[in-house]
């Protein structure tokens, strides 16, 4: 892809199902770091717009990226079994060899800075609930610690026998 930012993120959304023509007045800087660059992609007819994640950095391993995206992606899919609202409705990401992005859903037409106390209110204690919630969810993967993606589907790169092991111990130490 081309270099400008505008055709970056026409390239990004586009590497990722959405085909939209991108306005420079529709491109708003969100934040930066050593990884990546984050912008809102709000197009006209749309209330909400779109994150769009730029990796930054020279893509030298392609599973990692992967096993990132596709470890946010299966979070947002248990989220959603637990409260809709909560985390980006449409996510999707792509990595090849000249890109790798991630674009998600804004959640709000309001910016937080916008928001008055009780709006405030009201998301820390939906924010908590669904904490809560989600802290009983299984993602049903196998094995356990850091995600790797082996071309076909996540995992834990270490066995659940570990985790046993540390439950036992626990167990031993604690008598709990």
């Amino acid at each position: 892809p081309s270099h400008t930012l505008r055709n970056q993120l026409e390239y990004a959304l586009g590497a990722c199902g959405l085909p939209i023509s991108v306005k420079p007045e529709q491109i708003h800087f969100l934040h930066q770091n050593t990884q990546s660059c984050t912008y809102t992609v709000r197009p006209v007819a749309q209330k909400r717009g779109f994150i769009v994640r730029i990796y930054r950095s020279p893509i030298t391993d392609q599973t990692a990226l992967h096993a990132h995206y596709m470890a946010q992606s299966l979070y947002y899919r248990l989220a959603h079994h637990v409260n809709d609202a909560v985390c980006p409705s449409i996510f999707h990401y792509h990595v090849d060899n000249d890109l790798a992005c991630s674009i998600e859903s804004e959640l709000t037409a309001v910016p937080h800075h916008q928001m008055c106390p009780t709006e405030w209110l009201q998301m820390g204690q939906t924010l908590g609930t669904f904490i809560g919630r989600m802290n009983q969810k299984s993602a049903h993967l196998q094995g356990m610690g850091t995600l790797s993606w082996n071309g076909a589907k996540l995992f834990g790169e270490n066995p659940l026998v570990n985790l046993r092991l540390i439950e036992r111990a626990s167990y031993i130490v604690t008598g709990k």
